[in-house]
């Protein structure tokens, strides 16, 4: 698991008050397994989570090229032609783990998306393609990396000593933002 996805797990951990397993594989899955499964135990509600972060300047998605990607990534589409689909296998993956194939949340977690696109257009484009594959209600969230799990990761780290590095990191980072902001706010009231 790399830092965006220990990130991204975090987020389902602490925020949404998920249990999580990360790097699932898929066997028959030429190689492919799932970033991240999580559930809600307080819903019941079942997340199958993708995190492709880059943030190199100028680097988003297009919605065409996010498609590609959820194509392949939760609904096992070949990535190259000649390559055979892996459905089956994502389905077998899922059911092994307890969850449903038509019930699970699909969460994609890119660093932006490009400006031409907003959210509402990259859901309404995920549901035609999860309903080509059967699934009459598609449930899809697109949680933008630097705008939304970012921000209220950090606000719920606060000061807790956490083993995780990767959150430590971002908790001594949370701790002196507040900490300059209080001293600046300080050194305001006294002028």
């Amino acid at each position: 698991m790399n830092a965006t996805e220990s990130m991204a797990e975090a987020y389902f951990r602490i925020v949404k008050k998920c249990f999580t397993s990360s790097d699932v594989k898929v066997d028959g899955g030429l190689g492919r397994q799932f970033d991240l499964l999580a559930i809600s135990p307080h819903t019941g509600e079942q997340f199958h989570i993708e995190v492709s972060v880059k943030h190199c300047a100028g680097f988003n998605y297009t919605l065409d090229e996010l498609m590609k990607k959820a194509d392949r990534k939760f609904f096992g589409a070949p990535k190259l032609p000649g390559q055979k689909n892996c459905l089956e296998a994502i389905k077998e993956a899922y059911k092994s783990v307890g969850f449903d194939f038509n019930h699970v949340t699909r969460v994609w977690i890119p660093w932006i998306i490009n400006d031409d696109s907003s959210v509402e257009s990259v859901n309404v484009s995920f549901a035609g393609l999860a309903r080509r594959y059967g699934i009459r209600k598609p449930k899809f969230e697109l949680i933008l990396f630097r705008d939304r799990l970012l921000p209220e990761l950090m606000q719920s780290i606060g000061k807790s000593d956490y083993n995780d590095s990767v959150i430590r990191t971002l908790s001594l980072i949370s701790i002196s933002q507040k900490q300059k902001s209080a001293r600046a706010s300080r050194s305001l009231a006294r002028e």
